[in-house]
C-alpha cells in the first residue's frame, strides 16, 4: 500500500511537469528524479516527437511531454508580415517617387508658363525731327555741272531711320563748275548722318532730289562735282 502511494506521487509529478513543459513551450527536457533504492522517475520532453507518455520499467516511471509547435507555426505568419511590410514600404517609396516627379514636373511648367509670358519692353528710338534750314550754295571752279540747281538735306537717326527733306536751297546757277555747298544743317546727338540731295540741271524746286553724299553729323561744307550722268535714279526724294 505504502509503495503504491508512492507510485501516484510520482505519477501525479511526472504529469505536472509534462504541463509545465506544454505551457512553457520550450524543448528542454525536465528531469524530476528521486534517488531511493528500488525506485526513482524521470520526467522528461522532446520537442520532435510532439506527443507525450508514461511508461514503467523496472520500477522507474518516464513522462515524456513534447514542446508546444506554437514557435514553428509563428515562423510562417512572421515571415509574411515581413514580406507584406517590406512590399508596403517599396510602395511606399515608389508613390513618394512619382510625388516628387510630378512636383518637379508642375514647377518646371509654371516656370515655363511664367517665362513665356513675360513680354520685354519694346524700345522706342528717340524721334528726330526733318532739318528746318537748307545749305547754302556758291558755284565756283571748273566741273560739270552747267544750268540751275537746287540741294536739300535730310536727318537719318541711330535707329537708321531717314527723315523727310528739309527745305529746299535757293538756286545756284552754273556753267562748267562745281558747286561748294555750305552751312549744311546738323542734328543732335540722335543724329547719325546726314544726307545730301539735288535736282538735275534746271528741274524743278520740288524735285525729283537725288542722293549725292552721305555725310556724317556735323559735317559743315561739301564740294559737290558729281555729273547729272552719274546720279543714282533709286535714292528720287520729292519736297
Amino acid at each position: 500500500m505504502k509503495k503504491v502511494k508512492k507510485l501516484l506521487q510520482y505519477k501525479f509529478l511526472a504529469i505536472t511537469a509534462a504541463i509545465a513543459v506544454a505551457v512553457i513551450g520550450g524543448g528542454t527536457a525536465l528531469v524530476l528524479a528521486r534517488g531511493s533504492n528500488d525506485t526513482k522517475s524521470t520526467v522528461a520532453t522532446d520537442a520532435s516527437s510532439n506527443n507525450s507518455g508514461t511508461s514503467s520499467d523496472n520500477g522507474t516511471i518516464c513522462v515524456t511531454a513534447c514542446a508546444s509547435s506554437s514557435d514553428t507555426q509563428q515562423q510562417p505568419d512572421t515571415q509574411e508580415q515581413q514580406l507584406e511590410q517590406q512590399e508596403k514600404a517599396a510602395q511606399d517609396a515608389y508613390n513618394k517617387a512619382q510625388q516628387n516627379y510630378q512636383d518637379a514636373l508642375n514647377n518646371a511648367n509654371s516656370v515655363g508658363q511664367q517665362a513665356q509670358a513675360y513680354t520685354p519692353p519694346t524700345y522706342t528710338p528717340p524721334a528726330v525731327s526733318t532739318p528746318t534750314s537748307f545749305p547754302l550754295l556758291i558755284a565756283e571752279m571748273s566741273g560739270p555741272l552747267t544750268g540751275t540747281y537746287h540741294y536739300a538735306v535730310s536727318f537719318v537717326s541711330t535707329s537708321g531711320t531717314e527723315t523727310d527733306l528739309g527745305p529746299e536751297s535757293l538756286a545756284v546757277f552754273t556753267n562748267n563748275q562745281e558747286v561748294y555747298v555750305s552751312g549744311i544743317p546738323s542734328g543732335s546727338s540722335t543724329v547719325q548722318s546726314v544726307k545730301l540731295y539735288r535736282t538735275k540741271a534746271n528741274a524743278s524746286l520740288v524735285g525729283p532730289y537725288y542722293l549725292v553724299a552721305t555725310l556724317s553729323n556735323y559735317t559743315s561744307f561739301y564740294y559737290d562735282s558729281m555729273a547729272d550722268s552719274s546720279l543714282p535714279t533709286w535714292t528720287m526724294k520729292y519736297q
